[in-house]
Order: structure tokens, then sequence, then C-alpha cells
């Protein structure tokens, strides 16, 4: 058998409930004292973050041209390569916090006339605090970012091969205004082309051996360079600082035209 015992009005206290102006007020301070205990940072010891690193620049086509010399040899310069990313750990960091979830490298420049080339981009280091560990996620992982060929295939499905190969032709060759169709017939475009579709089979290829061993990194150490481990290192010489581990490599830049002996 139950009973429920309730007490009088007497005895039972009135409560009184608090209204949302004051909850927020007393969420607001203890969010205020924990990222002042925090440094400013909220703590963080956990994320995932798409890294992506710069694209090579284009190469350019020119001929020179000057007083006299109507038909000058090429003159196109090559373009930059991309910018690198690396991952270091620091004491000084305790948070994962200030690590942005997207993060894209510098572009290469492109190249230019008179020989001259694009510039490379600078690498870029992302720091992370001591005992971070870093790891790559799989091919068949939902939250992992989809690559340029992955990305590719998605757009072209649904086309007729005609359709997919003028995609495909668009997005890989620059063509002077009007002259499209007439390259597209010429014995050395469609070698140039199988050469192209041969070099992007070999990427893909060691893309996906390389992605039979994923990158795994235990970073419970902080980096130092060789002469900083070295008391005989001579003195006077710029040192080198460390950069950490490298995990993207930037796209090397396009070619300038060969070349082409002209004649009169």
């Amino acid at each position: 058998m139950s009973t429920i015992a309730d007490a009088g009005p007497s005895a039972q206290r009135p409560q009184t409930k608090p209204s949302p102006e004051s909850e927020e007020e007393l969420r607001r301070k203890r969010r205020t004292e924990w990222k002042r205990r925090q440094n400013g940072q909220s703590f963080l010891d956990h994320t995932v973050i798409h890294v992506r690193a710069g694209n090579g620049g284009d190469g350019c086509v020119a001929f020179h041209r000057e007083l006299f010399k109507p038909y000058g040899p090429p003159s196109g310069g090559n373009g930059g390569r991309g910018g690198d990313v690396y991952i270091m750990p620091t004491p000084h960091l305790t948070t994962l916090s200030s690590v942005p979830t997207r993060i894209r490298a510098q572009h290469g420049g492109n190249g230019q006339g008179t020989w001259q080339n694009g510039r490379n981009a600078p690498p870029l280091i992302i720091k992370v605090p001591l005992g971070t560990i870093v790891r790559e996620l799989p091919r068949d992982d939902p939250r992992r970012a989809q690559d340029e060929y992955e990305a590719e295939a998605e757009a072209l499905q649904g086309l007729s091969p005609q359709e997919r190969r003028a995609k495909m032709r668009e997005k890989r060759w620059v063509h002077y205004p009007e002259y499209a169709d007439d390259n597209a017939q010429r014995e050395d475009f469609k070698h140039a082309e199988r050469l192209l579709f041969a070099q992007e089979r070999e990427r893909r290829r060691m893309r996906r051996l390389r992605a039979e061993n994923p990158i795994y990194l235990d970073l419970d150490k902080p980096e130092e360079a060789a002469e900083a481990a070295d008391p005989n290192a001579p003195l006077g010489h710029r040192r080198v600082e460390p950069m950490g581990h490298l995990i993207a490599h930037g796209g090397a830049g396009g070619n300038r035209q060969p070349r082409i002996p002209l004649s009169n």
C-alpha cells in the first residue's frame, strides 16, 4: 500500500521561479568566469579540420616582341608552386580552439610574359598543443571532404560521353577565342590531351596508394632545428626554424610553352 503525505500550507515554502532574464545573466556570468580561467580560450580537445594545400599557378604563353624582330622566341613564364601545409606542436597552447576547421594554403602566382615565372606560395604552419594526435580520415568516412576527382565525377554523372568530354576539356584547357573546335581536331592537341590524362591517372593511382597508409602523428615532443641540437654548430649563420610535419603538398605550377622552331 502506498501513501502520499502532503504538507500543509504552513509547512511549505513558497518557491519563486527565476525569470528568463536572470537565467541568461547567470549563464553569461558562468561563461565569462570560465573564459577568464582559460585565458580567453574555450577548451577544446577534439576537432575535425579540412586541410587543402595551395594550387600551382598557371603557366603563361607569350612570344617576345621588339623592334625589327616580329617573330621573337617564346617568352612565357612558369607558374609558381602552391603552398604546403605543415603541423607543428608547441608548448604555448593548451587547447585546439585556435585551430580553424577549414585550412587553405595560398595559391602559386601565375606566370607572365618576358620570362617572368610566378611566385611560389609560402608554407602554412598549423600550431597545436603538445600531445596532440593527428589522424587522417579514411576514404569511406562520411566526414571526409571530396577531392577534385571525386567532385568532378559527381558533377559529370548523367551526361552523355560528348558532354562529359566537353566539360572536361573546358576545365583543363584554355583556347584562343573561337579556336577551340579547330584545336580539338589537331593531332598535336590530341597527343597533349592523352599525355594529360595519363598524368592524371598516375596521380590518382599514387593517391590511392597513399590512402592505404593514412597519416598518423603523435606530437608529444616539441620540434627543434638540427642546429639547435648540435652544440658545435657554427656561429653567425642563419638558424633554420622548424616547420613541423608535412601533411599536404602544394601543387606544381603550370609550364610555359616549349621553344618552337619558327621558319621565315
